[in-house]
């Protein structure tokens, strides 16, 4: 990826953050106690990047999708999430949902539609 795709995504990424932040800070203190009690026993392992995140999500989107760029679009969000909130949410049933208000949300905003729209063509490139 380019580097003002980059940029793009990554403020995106900052305003899902922001959607979700008194969330977020619940879940980082819990974040925090469960990290403490791993490091303790040995067992802390390293949190995959975004972007392996993304690109993982990414791939399980079928190029002839009809819904493609819908999915795209949601699959970043799940990576932001998941990235910000903990890789465990993952199996929350209310995971995907939180995903898809976001996505709706952001969507609905006209000010976001042409930079999200333009980042979900750099994300469907690099992941060609």
């Amino acid at each position: 990826m380019s580097i003002d795709s980059i940029n793009q995504l990554s403020n995106i990424a900052a305003l899902i953050r922001s959607q979700v932040g008194s969330r977020g800070a619940t879940t980082s203190r819990r974040s925090a106690i469960t990290e403490s009690k791993q490091s303790k026993t040995g067992k802390r392992e390293a949190d995959s990047t975004l972007e392996q995140k993304l690109i993982t999500r990414l791939g399980a989107v079928l190029p002839d999708d009809p819904q493609r760029r819908r999915k795209a679009f949601l699959a970043f969000i799940e990576a932001v999430l998941l990235d910000e909130l903990g890789d465990r949410l993952v199996n929350d049933p209310g995971f995907y949902q939180l995903a898809e208000t976001v996505g709706e949300r952001m969507l609905a905003e006209p000010s976001l539609s042409e930079p999200i729209a333009s980042a979900i063509d750099r994300m469907l490139m690099a992941s060609d």
